[in-house]
């Protein structure tokens, strides 16, 4: 008799240890967990991802900004125009030499 009942609790605890491995709660408890890692990484990846161009498109309007003949103006700076009405290059040159139009 003993050696029955011990065959059944051995049968007893494998059914249970199978019934273990086949719970639905503890299966989705991993998966979310991996889920939840998953969208971490995603997370980080993405925001490293795009904080770089939106670093360049910043910084774009100030370099921009900075080739405006009015900043241009604003930095002390003077544009020449030739008698053609056209932007023309000027170079200061000392008063001992004569002065020569702007080309």
């Amino acid at each position: 008799m003993r050696a029955g009942l011990a065959a059944r609790e051995r049968r007893r605890q494998q059914i249970e240890r199978q019934l273990t491995t086949f719970d639905l709660g503890r299966r989705l408890a991993g998966i979310r967990t991996r889920l939840v890692g998953a969208e971490g990484r995603l997370t980080g990846a993405g925001s490293g991802a795009s904080t770089a161009p939106m670093r360049s498109w910043g910084a774009s309007p100030g370099r921009l900004d900075s080739l405006s003949p009015l900043a241009v103006l604003g930095r002390g700076y003077a544009v020449a125009w030739n008698a053609d009405q056209h932007p023309g290059r000027c170079a200061t040159r000392p008063r001992s030499r004569p002065a020569t139009p702007c080309t």
